[in-house]
């Protein structure tokens, strides 16, 4: 099955495991590239976003330096160097 191509590619589940990492966790990095601009992934960015509210003293990005803009680790300019802010 391809998974890019699934009908509900998160649910409440999905939700209660990313909330117990992020709880768990130190330092929460969000890095995504353009990937996350499409129309089908937006909302579901904004919801990540709402349920890291609570948690944004720990939450850190990846920032490309050359457009301030969040960015996959894949990027080239991520891989010499991470700018998380």
């Amino acid at each position: 099955e391809n998974l890019k191509h699934i009908n509900e590619p998160y649910n409440e589940h999905t939700d209660i495991h990313l909330m117990k990492a992020i709880s768990e966790s130190e330092t929460v990095i969000l890095a995504y590239g353009a990937y996350a601009k499409r129309p089908v992934v937006v909302e579901r960015v904004a919801q990540v976003m709402e349920m890291l509210k609570p948690h944004k003293k720990k939450v850190k990005k990846l920032i490309n330096p050359a457009t301030n803009e969040i960015m996959h680790p894949l990027n080239p300019k991520a891989r010499q160097k991470w700018t998380l802010k």
